[in-house]
């Protein structure tokens, strides 16, 4: 075989780069980069930077504006690959002469990858952008330098992930825009094909002097083929809203850069076709997968399987990491400590966007702080991605708002930076925009507003500073050009909701209420985790860019009126309203002693309350949009459903509550998988307690006369447990979506207790969730350890990976949901202590495993469906794992032993097995039988003690006997009581 070309890759450290060094690795070519001594110290590039060491590629320093370098590396090669970003293309003359001084170079491809440059028909500004890369082709044609063009086309990876959307980080599920009349046919390859097809042409003869065009015929579709097949992937039929030519146009023109640019790309692509609208003429150049018919390039209708699905074990093994989605930004949180930044940091780290905090030394060692503080920096382990950016970490950077310097590095290391600083640090915030200014590279800045629009408010001191204070912000960002984005977030329901804007109180009003001014003018409130999904959801979107974003959803914009009105419709009870005239609630704020906390907020109050401060204007499409409108996916809490949590947490501990308080309906609930071992006792205490119980049992069950009387039980459970209501069986099945999305129709819960055979088939539940939309709470099958927090051995370890990908494809759909760690059933390890091959308690020896002294849980079925149900309607447990914990159910394996010693008046010998001998035992086992799983479950827990080695942290979990005390839960010592 001929010696293969040795090829320099420049800018292969960038998006398309990265593929093309692979490629050109993988083909067996010597492969050298060209990287910045400043890309090797950069953590964003390291990891990739290590990759290409790992696959043999040579680094080689240097810079295309440092001549003696670029010479230096080209003397070393015969092939120049560019792949330069869109800003450095004009770069590419120095190249040009780099390679006219070498001389040897036998190819140069500059950094197309895109359209076919000398075939379009682009307006400004994508017709510069392409006009660069024309006059570079003009140059190395005018130099007689060796060359192929690669006209790519579309990035598979940047637009079939939300097909071409703007603002969405998921393909549509309801509607989708299209640009023009959707007609032209566009080109979209998968960026590891366009870095094979590079490579293949770099020593044929055919493509010398030449266009290779990436134009598959199975990844050529109109905008209208395209979403027609998303379509009959997901079984869904969207709207389509075609947007006219000159509407397009004017969208262009008023959009700022960088999306005026993807407009106008997307405007030459998708209305004018200039991807497909001419012949490839054999002089100019030739189709790719025609020359290169043995390469398998990814085709749409594979790549739209990889979008319906977030997990990668639907996909063939060589597909896994194909289709990269367009990077998140990364996101640094400046007062991420503070009452609404803790919220910010949660949101942004959910959304999988890289989250950094800047907190301050002392902040560190707060105790009020610190247990946050830990929870950002845990998070990683689980869902979140924080980074925490500390003076006292030597692992990271140091940071103060104060410090210039330790504030410009963390600034350099992210893309958007939002500052959620504390009222009186506002004015503080010139030292981030001139931070921001010297970095030069972020892309969006949220100041610290999070309140009304303070440009258009008539507030009286203090509030009136405090405004001011925040305006003078936004004039000193604008002044700098900083491209920004201000979220007026209007009330935080947490603030004002509990106790319906009474001073003094800690509660919702029983008797009376003061109402500031007349109570007509309408405020908004809205709940802090929604106010962070929104702020998060638009800072990749193009259309909140240098405007105001507006939290204003209609459900909850109310009166104080109105507000008082609902609340006592819930109650059932007639509040006295104490109305305070406008001159006394400014008597009062100026006979208020110096600045202090209650004139200040009673100064916001009569600015909101009094003034209708944020609702007395319309939002005008010059300055601002609305955030439910722009976001309608997000399920926003209502101000119904926040009074009802009010109402409901009083209801369960109804001290001064009386019992005739009407409660809100019981949800309907759908349990999958009733029919199995812990299901049958969801379904039971699903119907006991008033439940609306449907339960999803496939037609083969029915006929099963193992199941056949549980099922008749479940038919006549209304008459035995609660007249009015009764068990519907549904006859349906895990694996036929058409029957699952119809049985979730009908409920507002669903409950998944399916087995551990079933449990990836889960994604199943989880997409017929998202089709239908309407579910308040999905419980996934878990009923054991907590599988975020577990050291087990396989078989067990991969039992547990399967449910933490459960529950990670949860969240990352965002579906409500709640997660049950039921820990050991009673009714699985008391009857025999946890010894194998026994049918009753031992009377003679116990086998214990270890040392017999780390600490399980051991709960009673019936309970576990009890505290499962209890949490179905309770806010508190809301996207939180509920542990089943109670302290009287907490064990070791020894005071196990000696509990039943006690009881039978008799002394066991106690045989200790050593963790070596278990773990020998395991691996030793010729099969993953039910035997090996158990003893890998039972390592798990009785030898590391991963039921009880951790705190629950609010953050993220609660324990069902403290939330639910009303609850008589069999005790082990009750449970061991039976067998004596």
């Amino acid at each position: 075989m001929a010696e293969k070309s040795k090829i320099l890759i420049i800018g292969g450290t960038g998006y398309i780069g990265k593929f093309i060094v692979e490629a050109s690795a993988k083909s067996g070519h010597p492969t050298f980069a060209l990287v910045r001594e400043s890309a090797v110290s950069d953590p964003a590039k390291a990891k990739l930077i290590d990759g290409f060491k790992s696959s043999g590629v040579t680094l080689l320093h240097g810079d295309v504006n440092n001549h003696e370098s670029l010479v230096k590396a080209l003397k070393q090669v015969d092939v120049v690959i560019s792949a330069i970003g869109s800003l450095q293309i004009l770069d590419q003359t120095k190249i040009i002469a780099a390679i006219k001084e070498v001389g040897h170079i036998k190819r140069f491809f500059p950094s197309e990858f895109g359209n076919d440059v000398d075939h379009v028909n682009a307006v400004e500004p994508a017709k510069t952008a392409f006009a660069v890369k024309a006059q570079i082709r003009r140059a190395i044609e005018a130099a007689g330098i060796p060359y192929t063009y690669v006209p790519s086309n579309f990035f598979a990876g940047y637009f079939l992930p939300t097909l071409a959307q703007p603002g969405l980080s998921a393909p549509p599920r309801d509607k989708v825009i299209i640009h023009g009349d959707g007609n032209p046919k566009a080109v979209f390859n998968e960026e590891h094909d366009i870095g094979t097809y590079t490579i293949k042409a770099v020593d044929d003869p055919r493509t010398l002097n030449k266009v290779l065009y990436i134009k598959p015929p199975k990844n050529i579709y109109s905008f209208n083929e395209l979403v027609s097949l998303w379509e009959k992937k997901i079984g869904k039929t969207l709207e389509r809203i075609y947007v006219p030519e000159n509407e397009v146009l004017k969208q262009i023109q008023e959009s700022p850069i960088p999306f005026n640019v993807i407009f106008a790309i997307s405007h030459s692509a998708f209305v004018k076709g200039d991807q497909t609208n001419f012949v490839i003429e054999p002089s100019v150049g030739f189709e790719a997968s025609e020359l290169y018919p043995d390469v398998k390039y990814t085709t749409y209708k594979l790549c739209s399987r990889k979008l319906i699905s977030p997990l990668k074990y639907h996909l063939p093994k060589s597909f896994s990491l194909k289709i990269p989605m367009a990077e998140k930004t990364k996101i640094l949180i400046i007062g991420a400590t503070g009452y609404i930044g803790k919220f910010i940091v949660e949101a942004s780290a959910k959304s999988g966007h890289p989250t950094f905090a800047l907190v301050r030394e002392s902040a560190v060692s707060d105790p009020a702080k610190a247990k946050l503080i830990d929870g950002f920096k845990n998070s990683g382990a689980t869902v979140l991605h924080v980074c925490i950016l500390l003076a006292v970490m030597h692992t990271h950077i140091q940071g103060d708002l104060y410090d210039h310097e330790s504030l410009v590095k963390a600034i350099n290391q992210v893309d958007v930076v939002i500052s959620t600083v504390s009222t009186t640090q506002l004015l503080d915030q010139v030292k981030i925009i001139a931070a921001i200014k010297e970095v030069g590279n972020i892309k969006r800045f949220f100041p610290s507003e999070f309140g009304g629009d303070v440009d258009r408010g008539n507030g009286v001191e203090p509030a009136k500073t405090l405004f001011a204070m925040k305006v003078q912000i936004r004039r000193a960002i604008e002044a700098e050009g900083i491209p920004h984005t201000y979220v007026c977030s209007n009330g935080f329901a947490g603030y004002v909701l509990p106790t319906l804007v009474q001073e003094g109180l800690s509660a919702p009003p029983r008797d009376k209420a003061v109402i500031l001014g007349d109570g007509n003018p309408k405020a908004v409130f809205n709940d802090e985790h929604d106010i962070a999904t929104y702020t998060i959801k638009a800072v990749d979107d193009p259309r909140t860019l240098n405007k105001i974003l507006y939290i204003k959803p209609p459900k909850n914009i109310y009166s104080i009126n109105e507000l008082i009105s609902s609340w006592e419709k819930k109650i059932g009870k007639t509040l006295e309203r104490i109305y305070v005239p406008e001159d006394q609630i400014l008597q009062r704020i100026q006979e208020s002693p110096g600045t202090n906390h209650s004139a200040l907020l009673l100064a916001i109050y009569h600015s909101v309350f009094v003034k209708g401060d944020q609702t007395n204007f319309e939002i005008e499409p010059s300055f601002g949009v609305e955030a439910s409108e722009l976001y309608p996916a997000v399920k926003y809490t209502t101000v119904e459903e926040y009074l009802d949590q009010l109402h409901y947490s009083h209801f369960l501990f109804p001290k001064s509550f009386s019992r005739r308080i009407p409660m809100a309906e019981k949800s309907k609930i759908l349990i999958i998988g009733g029919t199995g071992y812990i299901g049958k006792f969801i379904v039971e205490a699903s119907v006991q307690s008033g439940h609306r119980t449907f339960t999803l049992v496939r037609e083969s069950t029915v006929s099963d006369p193992a199941k056949a009387k549980l099922i008749d039980s479940f038919k006549n459970s209304g008459s035995h447990f609660a007249p009015c209501l009764y068990t519907t069986p549904r006859i349906g099945d895990l694996n036929d979506h058409e029957s699952l999305v119809k049985a979730i129709k009908h409920v507002d819960v669903v409950i998944s207790t399916v087995s551990q055979m079933q449990l990836l088939d889960q994604v199943k539940i989880i997409a017929a969730i998202k089709e239908v939309g309407n579910i308040k709470r999905f419980f996934p099958s878990e009923f054991s350890n907590d599988v975020d927090r577990v050291n087990g051995v396989e078989p067990a370890k991969t039992a547990f990976a399967m449910k933490a990908q459960i529950r990670r494809a949860i969240e990352a759909e965002e579906i409500p949901h709640t997660y049950v760690c039921s820990n050991c059933f009673a009714g699985y390890k008391l009857p025999t202590l946890a010894q194998e091959g026994l049918s009753a308690p031992p009377r003679d020896k116990a086998i214990i495993p270890g040392d017999g002294n780390p600490k399980a849980v051991f709960n009673e079925e019936h309970d576990i469906g009890t505290y499962t149900i209890k949490a179905v309607d309770d806010p508190r447990t809301l996207n939180k794992i509920l542990y089943i914990k109670p302290p009287m159910n907490i064990y070791s394996f020894n005071e196990l032993v000696s509990l039943w010693e006690k009881k039978i008046g008799k002394t066991l010998e106690r045989i200790y097995v050593p963790e070596d001998q278990i773990l020998k035992r395991i691996e030793e086992s010729q099969d993953i039988n039910h035997s090996v799983f158990v003893l890998a479950i039972n390592h798990s827990v009785f030898v590391k003690g991963d039921q009880t080695n951790y705190e629950i942290e609010p953050s993220f979990g609660v324990e069902a006997s403290e939330l639910y005390p009303d609850v008589k839960y069999t005790t082990v010592e009750e449970y061991l009581d039976r067998f004596v």
